[in-house]
C-alpha cells in the first residue's frame, strides 16, 4: 500500500495551472480543513494515474481527470445507479454554476475555469469531498476485485466513467450549470444505508426540513436547506 511521500518522480501527468493550495498534513476527514487542496487532489490523481487497474484499463497514463472525477462520484454513490445520477448532477452544480441568495449576495462561483475543467475538477474535490484520498486506499489497497465487480454490474445500466465525465464535463445539460437556491448541490452519509429509497422528484419531509433524496446510504439536499438548517443550528437530516 502506498502511503504519502511514496509518489514516483516519472511519467507524471501534465499539471493544470491555478490550483489551491493550503499546505502540508493529512488529507482526510479528520484534517481535510487543513491539507486537502487542489494539489494534493492532483497527487491523488497522479498515483492513480500511475498505477494500472481496471479505472485505466490497467495501462499506466491512460486516465485523465474527467474520469478521476467520475470514479470519485461513482464511489461516493457506491456504485448504485440511481445514486450516481443524482450526484453527477449535484456536482455539475458546483462545477458549473454561479450562486446568489436572496438579497442578490454572491454565494458560489463556478470551480471550472475553461471548457475542460481540470484545474476545477480538483479544487472542487480537494474542498468538498472529504473522503477522496481514502478512496484510494479502498480501491487499490485491498479492494480491487469488490470494486470492479461493482463497476462491472454498474455499466450495465450504461453507466461508465467516460459517460459520467461526459455528462458533467462535455456536454453537461445547461440545467446542471445553474447553481439556484434549489438545486441539489450538498450530499452526505444518511447514517443508516438501510434508510428507505425516496423516489427521484417525491421528496422527503416538508418545509424547511424537507431533503431533496435520499438513496444508498446518501442523503442529498440544496443549498437553501443547508442555509436554513445553519441558520436554525440543527440537521433536518433523515
Amino acid at each position: 500500500m502506498r502511503t504519502e511521500g511514496d509518489l514516483p518522480n516519472y511519467f507524471n501527468p501534465p499539471k493544470p495551472n491555478g490550483l489551491t493550495s493550503k499546505g502540508s498534513g493529512e488529507c482526510t476527514r479528520v484534517d481535510n480543513t487543513a491539507a486537502c487542496d487542489g494539489e494534493r487532489m492532483f497527487e491523488l490523481y497522479t498515483w492513480y494515474y500511475q498505477t494500472p487497474g481496471w479505472w485505466n484499463n490497467f495501462k499506466i497514463g491512460n486516465f485523465t481527470p474527467q474520469q478521476f472525477l467520475a470514479l470519485i462520484i461513482l464511489a461516493e454513490a457506491n456504485y448504485d445507479p440511481e445514486l450516481t445520477s443524482v450526484l453527477m448532477e449535484a456536482v455539475a452544480h458546483n462545477l458549473w454554476g454561479t450562486g446568489y441568495d436572496d438579497l442578490g449576495q454572491l454565494h458560489h462561483t463556478p470551480y471550472c475555469q475553461s471548457s475542460t475543467c481540470a484545474e476545477g475538477i480538483f479544487n472542487f474535490l480537494g474542498a468538498y469531498v472529504q473522503s477522496a484520498w481514502e478512496r484510494y486506499n479502498g480501491l487499490i489497497a485491498g479492494n480491487v476485485g469488490e470494486s470492479v465487480d461493482r463497476y462491472q454490474d454498474i455499466t450495465g445500466s450504461g453507466i461508465t466513467l467516460d459517460s459520467i465525465a461526459d455528462k458533467v464535463i462535455f456536454n453537461t445539460p445547461s440545467a446542471w450549470k445553474t447553481y439556484n437556491s434549489n438545486d441539489p448541490v450538498h450530499w452526505g452519509s444518511a447514517g443508516d444505508p438501510d434508510l428507505p429509497r425516496t423516489p427521484l422528484n417525491v421528496r422527503q419531509g416538508s418545509g424547511e426540513c424537507e431533503i431533496y433524496y435520499q438513496g444508498a446510504g446518501e442523503t442529498v439536499w440544496t443549498w437553501r436547506q443547508a442555509n436554513t438548517w445553519s441558520q436554525k443550528g440543527y440537521w433536518c437530516g433523515y
